[in-house]
């Protein structure tokens, strides 16, 4: 990650796809100044709509729409900050922005609403029924609700109101494109409808709206993946060539699958889900971080022990938090190990079993309607649940490496400022029946023991050892063929 600052003059970057590869610097201090002086011109603007619609509520006067209007919302040039570059790009209209403000606001200044509600907080209740929202938290933190919006926007005209609701939950790009959710909180007493929900702004979104971080989905300790990525190049993959054609046709797909897509009038599905098979060590996940390097797309590496859970439905609930916060997004979803989760389904002997299987179904559901490429890997191809097989667009076998193979491997070996011993016999070494991951370990462990010698360049004895020691680890001996 840079260390840099922004300049003071922010780039314009505010809904670009995240590069994992290139992640961009935080705002510094005169761009972070100039970002919250244009959030506090909002506020202002909230605050002074907030304040008249409650004096006219107190004063039993009639409220309509247009009044929202009246109280002039304010225009930024999108250079000024990400969160007028967000606007400017949405074009959000004004019940879209209070939405957004109302969300941001326990973020940005949690005190806000403490100031306008001393009046009307009883305990933990609300005693103004028109403003909606609730205490929460052990510091009886107001979360406002859809309703809160639609109270500021509509007043009491129920038009207007149910025009706001339409409006905000079904056609507010604030929703659909996932910057905001709407969070449902369950309360003793009442029904939880949509009036209720509370409009949350997504973790990685703060971020990037009050500091220019760029927006990344794997931001927060709950998401159950993270992006991975490699400092190896594409020139570094060695495969076989029918492996590496298949996986130019995956890389295509990336390319173009959208154009494709568009092309067919959506007759053919996005999903395109494919398996890498073969021994440990020979290169499956580096493939899948390579083709998302060369394509920059970021890839998602599923954190298995954050979706298996023993109770009953908390997989596919958080199966489906996962799908959903990547729909949309350009990514590439990684099950590393595969088996785990789309291992052959059994004879149904007792409840668990039910259970298991029915995870199954809904993951090859939520596979189907993925707008992106899925990458399964497994040692065995075998381990597969046939049902999720047949949904696959390429199955590709990644061998152990031949001679020639091993060969390339062992000579794009050398480590950055750490270089291979100009005495190994690469032709020699290269007769070892070893994977491009036991010979990545040889030269991470002799570079080790060369940085603690205090040299910068590994030596012959020291592979041998760790030659040794890779294949010791398997229970075979050097000369094994």
């Amino acid at each position: 990650m840079s260390t840099e600052l922004l300049p003071s003059r922010f780039t314009g970057r505010a809904i670009a796809a995240y590069d994992a590869q290139t992640e961009p610097a935080l705002l510094d201090d005169e761009a972070l100044r100039t970002n919250l002086e244009t959030i506090n011109t909002d506020m202002a603007w909230l605050a002074t709509f907030w304040d008249k619609r409650m004096q006219e509520t107190e004063k039993d006067t009639p409220t309509s729409f247009y009044m929202l209007a009246q109280t002039g919302l304010p225009a930024h040039d999108p250079s000024l900050g990400p969160y007028a570059q967000l606007i400017h790009e949405l074009q959000l209209r004004a019940d879209e922005r209070v939405m957004l403000l109302l969300a941001i606001i326990r973020q940005y200044d949690p005190a806000w609403f403490t100031k306008r509600l001393e009046e009307h907080t009883e305990g933990t209740y609300i005693s103004h029924a028109g403003i909606g929202g609730y205490l929460r938290g052990s510091n009886l933190q107001f979360a406002p609700t859809i309703q809160t919006v639609c109270f500021l926007v509509a007043g009491y005209d129920r038009f207007e109101w149910h025009r706001c609701m339409r409006d905000l939950i079904l056609n507010s790009q604030l929703i659909t494109k996932q910057y905001i959710s709407l969070q449902r909180f369950h309360v003793a007493d009442g029904m939880v409808t949509d009036f209720n929900l509370i409009p949350d702004i997504e973790p990685e979104y703060v971020q990037f709206l009050l500091y220019g971080r760029a927006p990344r989905p794997d931001f927060g300790f709950d998401f159950p993946a993270h992006i991975t990525t490699t400092t190896l190049d594409w020139e570094n993959l060695v495969l076989p060539f029918n492996t590496y054609r298949e996986v130019e046709h995956i890389v295509r797909w990336v390319t173009h699958g959208e154009e494709y897509t568009n092309t067919t009038e959506g007759k053919s599905g996005k999903s395109f889900p494919v398996l890498f098979y073969g021994p440990p060590g020979t290169g499956k996940s580096l493939t899948a971080k390579l083709i998302g390097k060369k394509c920059n797309v970021p890839v998602f590496t599923v954190d298995i022990s954050k979706v298996v859970s023993k109770y009953i439905g908390e997989t596919e609930k958080n199966l489906g938090y996962l799908f959903d916060r990547l729909q949309g997004k350009r990514a590439i979803l990684l099950f590393d190990e595969a088996d785990a989760l789309f291992g052959k389904r059994t004879a149904i002997s007792d409840s668990k079993d039910k259970w298991a299987n029915m995870e199954m179904s809904y993951l090859l559901t939520r596979i189907e309607t993925f707008d992106g490429l899925v990458v399964l890997t497994s040692n065995f191809k075998d381990n597969i649940d046939p049902a999720m097989t047949r949904r696959l667009q390429v199955i590709t076998q990644f061998p152990r490496p031949t001679y020639e193979e091993r060969e390339k491997l062992w000579r794009n070996a050398g480590l950055p400022n750490i270089p291979l011993p100009p005495d190994l016999d690469i032709p020699r070494v290269a007769k070892l029946n070893v994977t491009g991951a036991n010979i990545a370990n040889i030269c991470k462990h002799s570079a080790l023991a060369a940085i603690s010698r205090g040299e910068r360049i590994m030596n012959t004895y020291d592979m041998s050892y760790f030659i040794n020691l890779e294949f010791a680890k398997e229970n075979r001996t050097p000369d094994t063929i």
